[in-house]
């Protein structure tokens, strides 16, 4: 009988430290974002892994899945002008068409995305959990049309900036572009460059964060020691 009540206390107790361990892990919705980040470091070979895992972690925190709707803004301001002003750029035909495709693609996206973090976020996993089968196919497609949507960018930089600057006051010319649709293609190729530098400095400014926060903790517990 002692017996018995010392191997359920042990069992107790080892499920007790899994448990811990587990929520301690980097990628935890229990844990702040910082400590993730240090806790990806110590759990990584190499800094390229340690990258990946740092940026999937800002990548899957909880006030990216608040910023997401807001970014639906400009893609479906894309979608609405490029259809407006479908035929009304004979210099460049596919910057409307652009603007049309990459609006509507980036809106499809983003819901995607919304909906898979929505997912994570309600089930209480973190980013470095892992995905179900259903996840994976689901980020294969999102894969798929994240690359188109690259190229596709690619191809809206050289129709955009090889006609700079059309004709903007004769509609006849067959150098015109009517100037809403041309500068606001432009505006938010732009707007893609600056958002994408400021996703890599936050990253940046995260990273530091945590290993200023493991510093400070090493610190402190040498002089706990001492």
């Amino acid at each position: 009988m002692d017996g018995n009540t010392e191997q359920i206390k042990m069992t107790a107790t080892s499920s007790t430290h899994l448990t811990s361990a587990t929520g301690s892990k980097s990628g935890s919705t229990n844990v702040p974002m910082f400590q993730q980040v240090q806790d990806a470091k110590t759990e990584s070979d190499n800094n390229a892994k340690y990258a990946a895992k740092a940026a999937k972690i800002v990548g899957g925190s909880r006030w990216i899945l608040y910023l997401l709707p807001s970014m639906l803004a400009l893609p479906l301001a894309m979608l609405i002008n490029g259809a407006v002003r479908l035929d009304e750029c004979p210099v460049e035909p596919f910057i409307p068409i652009y603007m049309v495709v990459a609006g509507s693609v980036s809106v499809l996206k983003i819901i995607i995305d919304y909906t898979l973090r929505m997912k994570r976020h309600c089930e209480k996993r973190g980013p470095l959990d892992e995905a179900t089968t259903v996840e994976k196919v689901v980020d294969a497609i999102n894969s798929l049309i994240g690359l188109f949507t690259f190229a596709f960018f690619i191809a809206g930089n050289v129709w955009v900036f090889r006609v700079y600057t059309p004709n903007f006051d004769d509609p006849t010319a067959a150098n015109y572009c009517q100037p809403t649709i041309y500068w606001f293609a432009f505006a938010s190729i732009v707007a893609v460059y600056g958002l994408l530098a400021l996703g890599i400095f936050m990253c940046c400014c995260c990273c530091c964060c945590a290993a200023a926060y493991a510093t400070r903790n090493a610190t402190e517990n040498s002089q706990d020691k001492s």
